[in-house]
């Protein structure tokens, strides 16, 4: 199965994200789970995220995202965007991205949880190097 890796970025616009489960909702999408999950030894961090499982007719599809704010990770967009601005403030590191794994539950939802978080695991490595 595909997995769709998104990243939005912004050096220092603290308004280039903002939750996925708004437009998954707003484009008719139904979320029948949602939950918060720590990726442990994800490029020598624990990362915190955000699982969705969104059904939309008969496909189900998994979701698995992070906010980076400066050097760190947040499952909270609100927690995000404080960081941000307080960086921003204090002339520190105000950029700040959504990372974004996603892909469709052909069998179950540990199938593609696993898919996601391998993929995530990658991600932020290379991430980590390539974003302030």
């Amino acid at each position: 199965p595909e997995v769709d890796f998104c990243v939005v970025f912004s050096q220092d616009n603290r308004k280039g994200t903002h939750p996925p489960d708004l437009c998954l909702e707003g484009g008719g999408q139904e979320i029948i789970v949602k939950n918060t999950l720590l990726l442990t030894d994800t490029a020598d961090l624990s990362v915190p995220c955000c699982e969705l499982v969104v059904q939309a007719d008969t496909r189900q599809t998994y979701y698995l995202y992070t906010y980076k704010c400066g050097p760190s990770y947040s499952a909270s967009f609100w927690r995000q965007q404080l960081v941000i601005f307080k960086n921003g403030l204090l002339n520190r590191n105000s950029a700040g991205a959504l990372i974004r794994v996603s892909t469709p539950i052909t069998q179950d939802i540990e199938q593609a949880r696993q898919r996601a978080r391998a993929f995530m695991d990658m991600g932020i490595s290379h991430l980590n190097k390539a974003l302030p």
